[in-house]
């Protein structure tokens, strides 16, 4: 397994065998995952959960708690007897 270091001026070189085939000036999102570093291609739009800060989902997901449900039609209580499940 090859080890990376950080030089003197604060650069961390990755070997470019390691990048399996990445064009030259290629950009990459670095994305820190407990003590693993992941590397993923930029450019790519990212989904809201990723790029958001945590005030800004939770927030979001308040949002999406104030709104009301789906239109749809009450489950019948017998279909909630353990009876009716296994039918």
């Amino acid at each position: 397994m090859p080890i990376l270091e950080v030089g003197d001026d604060g650069v961390l070189q990755v070997p470019g065998e390691l990048l399996a085939g990445a064009q030259p000036h290629a950009q990459f999102e670095l994305d820190v995952l407990g003590e693993v570093v992941v590397l993923r291609p930029a450019g790519k739009e990212r989904p809201f959960w990723r790029q958001a800060t945590p005030g800004e989902r939770a927030e979001a997901f308040e949002q999406w708690a104030r709104t009301s449900p789906p239109e749809a039609p009450d489950l019948p209580a017998e279909a909630l007897h353990r009876e009716s499940i296994y039918d």
